[in-house]
């Protein structure tokens, strides 16, 4: 089972690309940034996270039931507070207990003209949906899609075997649990009958 009960299973354009319970960032992203952080970033996302995925203009984290995002939103801006985009959220929490949908985009800037318009640039959109006691998230721009399970009860070891995401909604869990009830049952009757008083 995932640490703490907890896992995230990435998949790039349909492909899975998470490796085992963390996965290296090079793995997912083609880069790694565990020897500094990210500009305007205070910590490192390699070797922090169950999964990262993204690329050199935007980076996504996953650990637990949060998601934490950098974005190189504005290359021309020489202001890094202004450039740069990080951000985290948590999805089990307060305002987000009853709810079907979250979502965000973001507009990357590519070039800007020399009256400060924008030339062309890419659309980034991401979406976290809850499912069956984890979350969905998907991650579109223009080259590629992502699609992150993440949250309790993912197990990257359970999917690879079984190709079912939740561990504690499957019949082996489930069945696991029944038998445990069932002996901790007995063993209270057993319990109680050694110190009831004999007639």
């Amino acid at each position: 089972m995932a640490m703490m009960d907890y896992g995230a299973i990435a998949f790039k354009n349909g492909k899975l690309i998470s490796t085992n319970m963390f996965t290296p960032m090079e793995a997912t992203c083609g880069f790694s940034d565990e020897g500094s952080p990210l500009p305007q970033n205070q910590f490192t996302f390699d070797k922090n996270y169950f999964v990262v995925i993204g690329n050199e203009r935007m980076v996504f984290g996953f650990y637990k039931t949060s998601v934490s995002w950098w974005i190189d939103q504005f290359p021309n801006e020489t202001d890094p507070s202004r450039r740069y985009t990080v951000d985290y959220r948590w999805f089990d929490f307060g305002e987000y207990e009853k709810w079907r949908r979250w979502s965000k985009a973001w507009f990357l800037k590519n070039h800007e003209g020399s009256k400060g318009d924008v030339t062309d640039g890419e659309l980034v959109e991401f979406i976290v949906k809850p499912r069956n006691g984890y979350f969905v998230a998907r991650l579109k721009n223009s080259r590629d899609e992502y699609k992150v399970y993440f949250g309790c009860g993912v197990d990257f070891s359970f999917y690879k075997k079984t190709r079912r995401v939740n561990y504690y909604r499957s019949p082996e869990f489930l069945l696991l649990r029944w038998k445990f009830d069932i002996e901790c049952f007995f063993d209270r009757v057993k319990s109680y009958l050694r110190r009831k008083p004999h007639a």
